[in-house]
């Protein structure tokens, strides 16, 4: 708040790594989704001011992923934490999809309901305490839960909330793998006769 000029300097400076990154992905034709990461938010919500957003970050973020857009690329933002405040203003400047969806700070079915006809919804599966110290039956329930939330009517992509740690016990992360094959493929199974 008080140095908002070294604040927008470094902000400059990450733009223009940034744009490298989305120049070098377009250039080599590398597919035709990338996923933008830039974490602006924690569980309760957006970390920075609305106003800082609006009139330093919103400007930047549209002119790294201009090439993206103007090739047809299509984007996902990522950030952890509860990003809603911020998801009209994503999908104006041309975001068509979310990752991760944390169970602990974004209610899956609220996100769903509002932003679903626009976003591809990607996550959902707690990867903190469930993947930690959950029974692989808790894990199979909790991703076939994910899935019959946000699966109807597509723009849905099953999976963990954030990056799988290392000390998760193998057979919970083999367990939302095999579900999400079984369940989370389009078109979707029906889960109420599980």
């Amino acid at each position: 708040f008080q140095a908002r000029n070294v604040i927008t300097k470094i902000m400059d400076l990450r733009a223009i790594a940034a744009r490298a990154n989305v120049k070098a992905y377009i250039e080599a034709k590398a597919g035709s989704v990338f996923m933008v990461a830039d974490d602006v938010a924690e569980k309760h919500g957006i970390m920075h001011s609305p106003k800082l957003l609006k009139e330093e970050w919103l400007p930047r973020m549209k002119e790294i992923i201009h090439p993206a857009i103007k090739e047809d690329v299509k984007l996902l933002f990522h950030s952890e934490g509860n990003t809603e405040a911020v998801l009209n203003d994503l999908i104006n400047i041309g975001f068509c999809g979310l990752n991760p969806l944390e169970p602990f700070s974004m209610d899956l079915k609220r996100i769903k309901e509002r932003f679903g006809d626009e976003l591809v919804l990607t996550g959902g599966v707690d990867n903190g305490y469930l993947f930690q110290h959950g029974t692989p039956t808790e894990e199979e329930q909790a991703t076939k839960e994910c899935i019959r939330i946000a699966a109807p009517g597509s723009g849905y992509c099953p999976g963990s909330s954030g990056e799988i740690d290392p000390d998760t016990p193998l057979i919970n992360a083999v367990t939302m793998c095999e579900t999400i094959r079984e369940y989370g493929t389009y078109p979707v199974r029906t889960l109420e006769d599980d």
